[in-house]
This record gives structure tokens, sequence and C-alpha cells, in this order.
């Protein structure tokens, strides 16, 4: 129990001690805590509403998340219904349920559609994905490009504007 004790009392006389002063913490500070091999979940009250992995993952004691080389899985309506999205970075918030994905960003849902992009916005609270730098579309019979997507997780509708040009391919029999 001793121990215990002095373990926590060290712990507690170290977090303090690496609180940068007020008003000193910027961009340069090193995050508050740096973890590898990072397992990733996030709930709505007692529902699961994203997991996923990151090969390393920075948090800050504002909220911000940072993780590397990730792999999120979003749970849709249906059992088994999952969509997928792998990126180089995954930049979130977890106060305001907020996170941008960048690099090399692939989005595979249920039905067999695989889009790649340089980069999408999750809103967790709308349950939506946005981009606005391109999208290029694989689908089981089309190809697809646009200038801008939405896409909504839940009932898994997509919306794609700007310069769209999609090619139908015939369906394997």
């Amino acid at each position: 129990m001793t121990r215990a004790v002095i373990f926590l009392g060290c712990v507690f006389s170290l977090g303090s001690a690496c609180t940068p002063p007020q008003g000193q913490a910027d961009a340069s500070s090193p995050p508050a805590v740096v973890m590898h091999g990072v397992r990733l979940r996030s709930f709505e009250g007692d529902t699961l509403s994203l997991e996923g992995q990151a090969s390393r993952a920075t948090y800050e004691r504002s909220g911000d998340l940072t993780a590397f080389e990730a792999t999120i899985r979003v749970p849709g309506k249906a059992p088994g219904d999952v969509t997928v999205v792998t990126a180089r970075e995954l930049e979130g918030h977890l106060g305001t349920r907020q996170l941008v994905a960048t690099g090399d960003v692939v989005v595979r849902n249920p039905s067999g559609m695989v889009a790649r992009t340089p980069r999408v916005a999750y809103d967790a609270v709308q349950q939506t994905a946005r981009g606005s730098e391109g999208v290029q579309v694989q689908g089981p019979d089309y190809r697809l490009s646009a200038e801008t997507f939405l896409i909504s997780l839940p009932d898994g509708q997509f919306t794609f504007e700007g310069s769209v040009h999609t090619v139908l391919e015939a369906a394997d029999d």
C-alpha cells in the first residue's frame, strides 16, 4: 500500500512538473502524451461510434489528438456494415468530435466502393465526411471522379459536386 501511495505521489509531482508555465505552451512544445501501437475507440454514450488503430498518436491536454498511419472503422446502421478509412495522418479534437484525415486517404464502404482523396473532414456529430480536393472512386461497376464530395455514413448516401465524370462498366454476371 505504501508503494502505491509513493508511486501516485511521484506521478502527480511529475505531472505538474511537465506542465509548461501558463502562456508559454506553443506549437514547439512536446505533446502531453505520445503513444505507439495505439488502439482507437470512440463512443457515443454506450455505443461504439468508431474504432481503429494507429502506429503512433499524440494527445494534448487541450483534447487534440493526432494519429499517424491510421485506420478507422465506422459502423453503419446494419450489423456488419462498416466503412473503413485509412490515412497517413488523422487530426481530431475530442471535445468537438471533428476529425481531418490527410495523406493518401482511402475510404472503403460495404457496397465495394473505394474512394481516394488527399483530405477528408469527418464530423462525428453529423456522421458525415466531406472533401473539396478531388476524389477518385471505383465501384463494382463504375468509376467516378469529382471535385467535391459529401458522404452520410449512417445511410451510405453520397453526393458528388463540381466537375463530375462517371464511367459505367458492365456488371459481372
